[in-house]
């Protein structure tokens, strides 16, 4: 059985910025690269996604949070459900040079 992947309206924000920058600073096809990527990365997560790590942030926040870097990025996620099945969450996708998330940075 596989995960199903939710993404937070924030998250989306997340991703929607950071191909308008990779158009803008690069060109629209780095952009659509970066989107095909992410969405193959998040989608890999459908299938044991307590396989990526905790992030640092977790005991601030003091749930799970767990991370799956990409490029430069990190998609930080929650796993609710047991081990074989449940719901991936996808908070955000942050760049890896920004400050570490809160709690009022994932709307929780």
């Amino acid at each position: 059985m596989a995960f199903r992947i939710e993404i937070t309206p924030l998250a989306l924000a997340d991703i929607a910025d950071c191909v308008s920058h990779y158009a803008v600073e690069a060109s629209p096809s780095v952009a659509k690269k970066w989107l095909q990527g992410l969405d193959l990365r998040i989608e890999s997560l459908r299938k044991m996604p307590r396989r990526c790590s905790l992030a640092p942030e977790r005991d601030d926040l003091e749930f799970e949070v767990r991370q799956l870097r990409f490029k430069s990025h990190r998609v930080m996620f929650l796993v609710e459900g047991d081990k074989r099945s449940g719901i991936v969450i996808i908070l955000r996708v942050y760049h890896s040079a920004r400050r570490p998330i809160g709690r009022t940075d994932i709307g929780l």
